[in-house]
């Protein structure tokens, strides 16, 4: 695909695809640290046996490797990204210390503003959100139990329904969702159209619409199934 445009970010080489196993391409990160990170608590599930101590232990490595990084990417990568994985696997033992209240809400919603906001003034590239980092780690760790007590307070509809639903795609769209944003937004200033919120606007839904449609498509199509979910065909 880059070779359709010059205005890319970054550019790939073929060296680059041939050396994924060691560190992933672009947005690609996330699956390949979350696969280590199901080993690692698969291992531990099976050699601890306590969510307590799963816990405690992933804690103590994540300090380790924020003070003493051990610059491999698969180690530090999935030690760090496997914190905000437990705290969010464990939410259930951990809000149990805290009570969810409005009150609640409010100071973690007050704490996460701030913290955010001290990182848009002094952390460069502060949007870079693939990093879990000493000047990142609070905001990141406070959204999780603030995203959950927020969600669980909010009146089920039919729109909520909806969303509900497509989350066993999001995979899918997980996948979908860069290449198409990056087409669009080529395609969008090939025509002209530069305004910043016209293509977040015009970006935005189109993409969506775009995963949208190949999420209908993987349903429906058991080939286009089978390229977003070969695990279900091999198994």
């Amino acid at each position: 695909m880059q070779s359709f445009s010059s205005d890319i970010n970054t550019r790939y080489t073929f060296n680059s695809v041939l050396n994924i196993y060691r560190t992933p391409i672009s947005y690609l990160w996330y699956l390949y640290v979350l696969f280590f990170i199901f080993l690692m608590v698969s291992v531990m599930d099976l050699v601890i046996k306590s969510n307590k101590y799963e816990l405690l232990i992933t804690v103590a490595c994540f300090v380790f490797i924020l003070i003493h990084p051990t610059n491999i990417y698969i180690i530090d990568n999935t030690i760090r990204w496997m914190f905000p994985f437990m705290v969010g696997r464990n939410y259930s033992m951990l809000i149990g210390m805290i009570k969810n209240s409005k009150i609640t809400i409010s100071i973690l919603g007050i704490i996460f503003i701030f913290v955010l906001s001290l990182q848009m003034m002094y952390i460069k590239k502060f949007y870079a959100s693939n990093g879990m980092t000493l000047g990142t780690v609070v905001s990141k760790t406070i959204s999780i139990p603030l995203f959950f007590m927020v969600i669980s307070r909010i009146r089920i509809t039919k729109k909520f329904n909806y969303v509900e639903s497509i989350g066993k795609y999001s995979l899918i769209y997980y996948l979908v969702h860069v290449p198409v944003a990056s087409i669009v937004r080529i395609m969008l200033m090939k025509f002209g159209i530069g305004n910043f919120y016209l293509q977040i606007v015009g970006g935005l839904s189109i993409t969506l619409l775009v995963c949208y449609t190949a999420a209908y498509l993987a349903k429906k199509v058991k080939l286009i199934d089978l390229l977003f979910y070969p695990t279900k065909y091999l198994i």
